[in-house]
């Protein structure tokens, strides 16, 4: 299996092309600058140069791969403009009259409404934070097209194992030398560790039909106080857990913490039992 990743370098996209590679895929990944280009040589993927600002660039080679996975996001004021001109451009790349492509599109728990008590299934209309509503619309076109077999993934908020601990927490105790969680006691977060999720992205590459969503959790409905305190512990502190406003990890962090207000309850049945995550 030939798969191109976009993404690759990154977090979730260094765990994705381990796991593909273990189950024998050849790899290539979109490098838009030297540092990528050497961390894909390193694992002796094949270097596609290029960017995902510019796809009519490099998106006219996509014939000769079975699939593709889309990770990558720039995160600047343009990134709704910019990924629907890259949906477009993969889906026209992937089309073929002598046989269907994989184009894996990367969702998120985000997409979905808060809902700590009852489960968010893929049946769950979609309530997307208002930044990243453009993501719940191209997760909507990717598995509508009928140019390639679209499968999309809304993973919960991403770990690395052992550590079940997310990353603004740390980052947060970091700066602070406190121990705090977002909103209230009672926020719950699905949790999904980047190994298990990279397992997520082979499945779905290798045996999920086009056209479904995927919710992909470890931990449904973690109740965040319990990870903090898990934190303080690490760390001997004794001193009690503060809570703050989502106002206060926006204004410090960014306008995508207002996701980390949002406590939710994410169901992975359908992955579990449809592909045997």
């Amino acid at each position: 299996m030939k798969v191109l990743i976009l993404g690759g370098s990154g977090f979730i996209g260094s765990a994705v092309c381990k796991e593909l590679q273990q189950q024998g895929a050849e790899l290539s990944l979109l490098c838009r600058n030297e540092r990528s280009s050497q961390q894909a040589e390193a694992i002796a993927a094949t270097v596609v140069r290029g960017d995902i600002n510019d796809p009519s660039a490099w998106s006219t080679q996509l014939d000769q791969y079975d699939g593709v996975v889309h990770m990558a996001c720039g995160f600047e004021q343009d990134m709704a403009e910019v990924d629907g001109n890259l949906v477009e451009a993969l889906l026209e790349g992937l089309s073929s009259k002598h046989r269907r492509r994989k184009l894996i599109y990367t969702g998120g728990t985000w997409c979905y409404p808060d809902s700590p008590q009852v489960a968010l299934t893929e049946q769950t209309p979609y309530d997307p934070l208002p930044m990243f509503s453009w993501l719940q619309q191209h997760s909507e076109r990717v598995c509508s097209s009928t140019k390639a077999d679209g499968v999309c993934l809304h993973p919960g908020i991403v770990t690395d194992a052992p550590d079940t601990i997310p990353e603004l927490l740390k980052q947060e105790f970091d700066a602070t030398g406190r121990v705090s969680i977002p909103r209230t006691e009672d926020l719950v977060w699905p949790i999904v560790d980047r190994h298990r999720l990279a397992k997520a992205y082979y499945l779905a590459l290798d045996q999920a039909p086009g056209g479904e969503h995927y919710n992909v959790a470890d931990t449904e409905a973690q109740l965040v106080i319990e990870l903090a305190k898990k934190l303080g512990k690490r760390h001997n502190l004794n001193t009690p857990i503060e809570v703050k406003e989502i106002a206060y990890w926006t204004e410090k962090y960014g306008d995508f913490c207002q996701g980390f207000g949002r406590s939710q309850n994410l169901s992975s049945a359908k992955i579990r039992q449809q592909l045997g995550w």
